[in-house]
């Protein structure tokens, strides 16, 4: 059994753990509340931007922007990661799943565009194809940061030989749970995102002005760039989930580990005054 010193170091040192912890479940639980809200509160937003570009795409008869035409070509797989850690299996499932997609595509076939310090690093340690991007770490998702990626993402599709980009991250459901998620960027055809919305407006007639392909020249790039937005504030929400939950479980097992701790060092004290005891009834003895 360890001595009485080496148990009460033990002590403080996973109630300092302890603390930290607790510190960083506060610090979760608090970006949570913001990202969470962001992320729901955008969504009406992007289905019904959606609804409207795939209506807008249904009455164009032929389509010549170069955001919708099926090109031979490789796949580029977007993986969208966090920069840090300490977040349970957020990456570990993410990186699995972006793998699993990979190999079934084939390793001549498919490339990757790392977002996140996690995914750079994983796919640095693996043969596929990486596609360099000059994108900066994302320390707070805003509007500047999804429109930096949104452009290197469409300079990239605009060059030869890709077929499709898909992103692919973490979508935020509720506090445990964590949705992988893979969503096809580009192109922006054979997307059938919001049906329901179609439907009800199957019947309604568009007056477009100068033209629908005018229209969609524009909004295409928006619609990539509420795509980007929503994968990142979603992934966001989901990080702060998934850490604020590692966090939580680690500070009770910190509890556990105090409690077992505390009793071996109240076994280790009574052992010792047990053993003095018994030296000085000898010793009395003897004499």
């Amino acid at each position: 059994m360890p001595n009485l010193l080496d148990i009460r170091r033990r002590i403080r040192s996973v109630k300092n753990t302890q603390q930290i912890t607790k510190a960083m479940k506060m610090v979760a639980a608090s970006r949570l509340r913001r990202t969470s809200e962001q992320a729901i509160q955008a969504r009406p937003y992007s289905e019904r931007l959606f609804s409207v570009h795939d209506t807008i795409v249904d009455r164009v008869p032929e389509l010549n922007g170069p955001l919708y035409k099926r090109r031979d070509g490789k796949w580029l797989l977007v993986v969208i990661s966090s920069d840090k850690g300490l977040c349970g299996a957020f990456n570990s499932n993410l990186m699995k799943a972006a793998h699993k997609w990979l190999t079934h595509k084939g390793q001549a076939q498919v490339a990757v565009l790392p977002i996140g310090k996690k995914a750079i690093s994983y796919f640095k340690k693996q043969s596929f194809e990486r596609v360099t991007a000059k994108i900066e770490p994302i320390r707070d998702v805003n509007l500047e940061v999804a429109e930096e990626i949104a452009r290197t993402m469409l300079s990239i599709y605009e060059g030869d030989g890709w077929q499709e980009v898909v992103v692919v991250y973490n979508k935020f459901k509720n506090v445990m749970v964590q949705e992988v998620t893979f969503s096809e960027l580009l192109p922006l055809i054979g997307d059938s995102r919001t049906s329901d919305a179609e439907s009800a407006t199957a019947g309604v007639e568009h007056l477009a002005e100068p033209d629908m392909g005018s229209i969609l020249d524009q909004l295409g790039p928006k619609v990539v760039l509420a795509q980007v937005y929503q994968a990142l504030i979603e992934s966001g929400a989901a990080e702060h989930a998934a850490r604020m939950t590692a966090m939580d479980s680690a500070t009770n097992n910190a509890s556990e580990m105090i409690e077992k701790l505390t009793l071996d060092l109240n076994k280790a004290r009574q052992a010792a005054i047990t053993n003095e005891i018994i030296e000085i009834v000898s010793g009395a003895a003897a004499l």
